[in-house]
């Protein structure tokens, strides 16, 4: 059996963010290690159109279509179904992922293409998917998973969460064919050459309204140390990484599993370095551990602070304050570190002094790059469930949110125009990159000139945005 695993075709205003994708890489080791034939086909590394989707897919024609997706990829990832579908009709389409993990029932519902929704964890269900429909047996019984009966209604079966991440093989990383993504990240700033994501946690026990980390569950579930370095051991010797891009949520919840796992590190003695784009707590944050992590390797810390308006992060539930914003980055410059701060304009409840505040308090932070993103509400949040209940946003209409970045105003609030709030999102941009403090820090890290030129085009795509 022939199995595709693929990230979707985006359209070129989407397609910035191209790193090997752990989701599907995960479940491509647990369907090798069962003795599937599988491939991981990443669209947006290999710029591919869905016409070359398409010629890829008619030299292939595997038995298995499954693409993993976010809210902007629905449209995309909807064609690719049809493709596959059209040139194969038995091919069995499954979807994963974010988007489908928080509206499961709408996604299946949505695609006429589309067998089969796993919402969260897949190491276990397609597996076991694959398994059941060889073998005709029933449905019911698979966590995750998301289907339709003999009579068309949708099935959502109980969600399950792997609790001994242990007990997975790491990421297929042979299917990866990782000196093959660009030599520079898509972030703003880097240490060393070549990069790889890992995943040292999951779940997430925090309610920030505007997030939907918690399809991973409400627990912390932790790799072992010994599992993570066996990992890091492999990507070092036999495909060079010498970064490393720890992707979780809530990687430093954990003080104890942090300065342990750094001491480790310490001690072999790597030449390597280490970042978390998706940002960390403030309120994790201790200068004990900030030390370790600068001396194993890490050059900079993402945070999330959000707004610089107390009402609004109280609104947001974020669980932090002005002055602990303040006082954390603070000790992290202190530490050695950089700090790169995630903000949020157009949050419904702001006002334009709300805003006002977020890019001040912005301004004043000992900050190396700021991100000034549009809100969106995006399935699966709090606050999208506040504004259908408010009649603000229809649920049966929500695909005309999604097809845009966090560069483009897809809500606003009712007191702020749209053309008025990416205005302000532009300005802050500006604002605070066009300092000469700022200039000089990020120049400091510029490798080279084709590192120059992204910068300049993800900033103008970013300040152009609609």
């Amino acid at each position: 059996m022939k199995i595709m695993l693929a990230v979707p075709v985006r359209p070129k205003h989407l397609d910035f963010w191209v790193i090997p994708p752990l989701g599907i890489g995960y479940i491509a080791r647990a369907l090798e290690r069962v003795g599937y034939e599988v491939e991981i086909l990443n669209c947006p590394k290999e710029k591919f159109s869905l016409l070359d989707f398409e010629c890829h897919f008619k030299t292939q024609i595997p038995d298995i279509l499954g693409i993993t997706m976010f809210s902007h990829d629905l449209q995309y990832a909807g064609k690719m179904f049809d493709i596959a579908k059209a040139h194969n009709k038995s091919t069995i389409t499954v979807a994963g992922g974010p988007h489908p993990s928080c509206m499961p029932k709408e996604t299946l519902g949505l695609f006429l293409n589309l067998d089969f929704v796993v919402r969260g964890e897949g190491e276990v269900t397609v597996p076991r998917l694959i398994e059941v429909l060889s073998l005709r047996e029933k449905l019911n019984d698979i966590p995750n998973l998301v289907w339709r009966d003999e009579a068309g209604n949708i099935v959502v079966n109980e969600q399950q969460h792997i609790e001994n991440l242990d007990s997975l093989e790491m990421p297929a990383w042979n299917l990866m064919g990782l000196n093959s993504y660009p030599k520079i990240p898509p972030t703003l700033l880097f240490k060393k050459q070549p990069f790889a994501p890992i995943s040292v946690t999951r779940g997430c026990p925090f309610s920030c309204t505007f997030c939907a980390a918690h399809i991973h569950g409400r627990k912390i579930r932790s790799r072992s140390i010994d599992n993570v370095l066996m990992e890091i051991d492999l990507l070092y010797r036999d495909y060079g990484i010498r970064e490393f891009y720890i992707v979780d949520d809530n990687f430093t919840a954990d003080k104890a599993m942090v300065k342990k796992f750094c001491s480790e590190i310490i001690n072999r003695k790597y030449d390597i370095a280490f970042c978390n784009p998706n940002g960390v707590r403030l309120d994790t944050l201790d200068m004990e551990m900030l030390t370790l992590m600068k001396k194993a390797g890490w050059y900079y810390l993402s945070v999330g602070i959000e707004s610089g308006s107390q009402p609004v992060l109280d609104h947001m539930r974020k669980r932090i304050n002005i002055p602990l914003v303040r006082e954390k980055v603070s000790l992290i410059r202190k530490a050695g570190l950089e700090v790169y701060g995630f903000f949020i304009v157009g949050y419904p409840t702001e006002t334009l002094e709300d805003i006002k505040k977020t890019v001040n308090l912005a301004l004043e932070l000992d900050l190396i790059g700021a991100n000034f993103s549009c809100f969106h509400p995006l399935p699966g949040t709090a606050i999208f469930e506040m504004l259908v209940q408010n009649g603000k946003i229809k649920r049966e209409k929500f695909t005309e949110l999604f097809n845009s970045t966090y560069a483009d105003v897809a809500y606003s609030p009712d007191n702020i125009p749209v053309k008025t709030l990416k205005s302000i999102q532009r300005k802050a941009i500006l604002r605070f990159y066009s300092r000469p403090r700022i200039i000089f820090k990020n120049l400091m890290y510029l490798k080279s000139v084709a590192h120059l030129r992204f910068l300049i085009t993800r900033a103008s795509a970013y300040i152009l945005g609609s």
